[in-house]
């Protein structure tokens, strides 16, 4: 069965663990059994932000206190 989505690319399902979804022009996308064509459209197209490093999220931090002494 032909799945079609969001951008009319055609999809295909290869049952297995995990399952495989393969796109027309070759894009293979892997979700557990479980998962929806849906779900796994929208992790294809739209996936999760990159986190912050720690480094990052230390430096925001030591701002957020830099910020709450200056108003000591």
């Amino acid at each position: 069965m032909a799945y079609i989505d969001e951008q009319g690319h055609e999809w295909e399902r290869i049952d297995g663990n995990p399952v495989c979804w393969k796109r027309a022009d070759g894009l293979m996308a892997y979700a557990a059994p479980e998962q929806t064509f849906e779900s796994v459209c929208q992790f294809t197209y739209h996936p999760e932000p990159v986190g912050k490093t720690d480094a990052e999220r230390i430096a925001d931090l030591e701002a957020q206190l830099a910020a709450l002494l200056s108003r000591l």
